[in-house]
């Protein structure tokens, strides 16, 4: 019997969508380490391992600022920041589910997303 195929679902695109520009980052990685003992590679794969506990630790605006200090012109710290920004600029990435046009008339202005009920008199 024929199936009919169905879209991927969105979580699968852009897990493979991350992934492709995963990959094209570390090609690029790969494309300006000349260097005999790989040096720039080493040092951004162990700064992207980390990366983890750095945004984990300190958050993501230390750790941007973090990158940004460290970073010279083609090393690792300045291409990590360089992909993550890529990355960061592009909206879909980021799209919410609900705007603030779509909250109820009686929301919070304080506290997006919660409800305040009227005072009873």
């Amino acid at each position: 019997m024929n199936e009919v195929q169905q879209p991927a679902p969105h979580r699968q695109n852009s897990e493979q969508e991350r992934a492709r520009q995963a990959w094209a980052a570390v090609r690029e990685v790969k494309d300006k380490d000349r260097s005999r003992d790989r040096a720039l590679e080493k040092e951004y794969r162990s700064l992207a391992r980390g990366l983890n506990a750095l945004l984990q630790s300190n958050g993501l605006g230390q750790t941007l600022g973090f990158l940004k200090a460290r970073g010279r012109r083609d090393n690792a710290h300045y291409l990590l920041l360089k992909h993550l920004t890529m990355w960061m600029q592009e909206p879909r990435h980021f799209a919410a589910s609900n705007s603030i046009d779509e909250q109820p008339r009686n929301a919070s202005p304080l506290a997006p997303g919660c409800v305040v009920s009227p005072r009873e008199s």
